[in-house]
This record gives C-alpha cells, sequence and structure tokens, in this order.
C-alpha cells in the first residue's frame, strides 16, 4: 500500500504520529534556499523544524518519536525561506496547527471540553441535592459553589449555552443583508 505525502501544511496532527508533507515555490528552489518551519504556542516550548531537499521541493519528515514529545494546543505557524548564501529571507507561510493528544497514549483522556465538564458537575450536583442546598464542585483546581435555585439554573443555563455553542460554532453562520433603495 502506498502512501500519497501531503502537498501542503497540514491543519491538525495527532503528537505521537509522524509530521511528513511536500512544499514547493517554483521561484524558491530548494538547490538555493533552506525552509524553517517555526511553531509558536505560549504555552509550551518553541518547535522548530528544518525541511530537507527533494529535488526542487522541500520534504518536512518528523519522526513520530519526535512529536510524541510535542505538547498539545493551537500552534502560530511561520514558514520561512532563507537563501543558501543568507542574503535574503521570505514567509511562505503563515497558519495554525493543532497538536493533538492521542487518546491511546493518554492515561487520563477526557475529550470533553472544560465547558462540558462543567454542565456535566452542575448536572450532577443538580441530581444528588435538594433544590435549596449548594451545590459545590471543583474543575482543575477551581471551586464553585452554587446555594439558589436560581443560581444553580443560571448556571446550568449559561454553561449549556456554551456547551451547544461549541457544538455548533462554524455552522448555520449566516449573514443577513436588507437592501434598502436610496432616498
Amino acid at each position: 500500500m502506498s502512501f500519497n505525502i501531503p502537498t501542503k501544511e497540514p491543519a491538525s496532527l495527532t503528537v505521537g504520529t509522524s509530521l511528513i508533507f511536500d512544499r514547493s515555490w517554483p521561484e524558491f528552489p530548494a538547490a538555493d534556499w533552506t525552509l524553517n518551519y517555526y511553531f509558536r504556542n505560549a504555552q509550551s516550548a518553541p518547535i522548530n523544524i528544518l525541511a530537507t531537499a527533494n529535488g526542487n521541493d522541500f520534504r518536512v519528515n518528523v519522526a513520530p518519536t519526535v512529536t510524541v514529545d510535542w505538547i498539545k494546543g493551537i500552534y502560530d505557524v511561520r514558514g520561512i525561506v532563507t537563501e543558501t548564501a543568507g542574503t535574503e529571507k521570505h514567509q511562505v507561510f503563515t497558519g495554525k496547527i493543532e497538536l493533538c493528544v492521542d487518546p491511546v497514549i493518554e492515561e487520563n483522556y477526557d475529550g470533553r471540553t472544560y465547558w462540558e465538564k462543567r454542565l456535566d458537575a452542575i448536572e450532577a450536583g443538580m441530581a444528588n441535592t435538594a433544590p435549596d442546598d449548594p451545590i459545590s464542585y471543583s474543575i482543575n483546581g477551581r471551586s464553585f459553589t452554587f446555594g439558589t435555585a436560581a443560581d444553580k439554573h443560571a448556571e446550568w443555563s449559561f454553561a449549556n449555552a456554551r456547551v451547544n455553542w461549541e457544538k455548533h460554532r462554524g455552522h448555520n453562520r449566516k449573514i443577513l443583508v436588507r437592501r434598502v433603495s436610496p432616498r
């Protein structure tokens, strides 16, 4: 079975898997230029990748033994070509990549978002208490307490709205236009 190597930067990558793709720009042949990718994220160490020449194209090939140590998150990515003589440098790519956790490797994997966890905790608290009893729970070291039924309902409504927004963002986005004739 053959593997078709992608010809553009991926939008996401599961850590612990190979990162491989080819890129080419006719004005920047690999014989005369080098290509570096820079992944930046405020929560983790910088990731720098040097592409190798593959004819006149560039090939990025990072082993899974390297990517397994990368920290999950969304990274800003810049692709920079530098002339071999070092006199010119150009940015050829700007974008983002999401490094995703591998649920097979992660022992305590929980695929729920923060708001899904919070909604589940609120619902569990509501199911296990009387209407007037306070609910207390903790997520990621932050504690929350709600005393009145109105507080509980307001927090549940807010968390439920956030969960629905996360599930449907990017869908049903309509731009409504009204045509008005000049007066």
